[in-house]
């Protein structure tokens, strides 16, 4: 069943791709923050993109291990716009913010190996049409010409984690990801001794990233990471 919801998830996403560009060729793109006209392809306007301001690191912590998330900026102003437009069909809004990640996140000095998106429930994403962390994933990877792998899958459709308190959120991520059966005997080889990236389009609490980052310990990764469009 699993199989077959991800062909279904990917066969709409395809769809979705192509009716986006005919779309964008039709009707003329406004910027998420201010509503000017804008280039073909863009959603932000060059002022708007201005009030992007670069943050620190932030660190989260899963038992002994530290996880370093680089995001481009806080969760707010056309950062936040972009990353809602995901519940709205907003494909092109995840491409700009591919674009916007390699521009102000400095993935060279991070230096991963390896990169995972945050995978989505198959259902989530055959009503969604596509998984924004992927999207923006596929920049990076295009960026630092390095692999961006699947090898873990969603298996549990969560509840959305901003409805949820710290503790629920925890247990909303119980039994949630599993290892990809397509990577099952190759794991070790992919991870082992490899800086891995978690790719993901905002952070919170960092729950969700913990829960996913504990199918990697036992592979024994010389560092996990994340980047990230933006954080709180």
């Amino acid at each position: 069943m699993h199989m077959l919801g991800r062909w279904v998830a990917q066969i709409y996403s395809h769809t979705s791709w192509v009716v986006g560009h005919i779309i964008n060729g039709i009707y003329p793109s406004y910027c998420v923050e201010c509503k000017v006209l804008v280039e073909a392809d863009h959603v932000i306007c060059v002022l708007c993109k201005k009030m992007i301001q670069p943050i620190a690191t932030r660190t989260l912590v899963e038992g002994t291990h530290k996880i370093s998330v680089y995001a481009a900026s806080l969760y707010d102003g056309p950062l936040q716009k972009l990353v809602r437009q995901k519940n709205h069909g907003g494909m092109y809004s995840s491409m700009q913010l591919g674009r916007l990640v390699v521009e102000l996140v400095d993935c060279e000095r991070i230096a991963p190996d390896l990169l995972v998106p945050i995978p989505l429930h198959w259902r989530k994403k055959a009503k969604r049409g596509f998984n924004q962390a992927e999207i923006i994933g596929k920049a990076v990877a295009k960026k630092l010409s390095i692999p961006l792998v699947e090898c873990i899958i969603r298996i549990k459709d969560t509840k959305p984690q901003h409805e949820l308190t710290r503790l629920e959120r925890i247990a909303n991520l119980e039994g949630a990801f599993a290892i990809n059966p397509k990577y099952q005997n190759t794991m070790s080889d992919l991870i082992k001794d490899k800086h891995i990236t978690i790719i993901d389009d905002q952070v919170t609490s960092g729950a969700t990233i913990n829960a996913m980052a504990r199918h990697f310990f036992k592979y024994k990764p010389a560092r996990i990471s994340v980047i990230s469009a933006c954080r709180k």
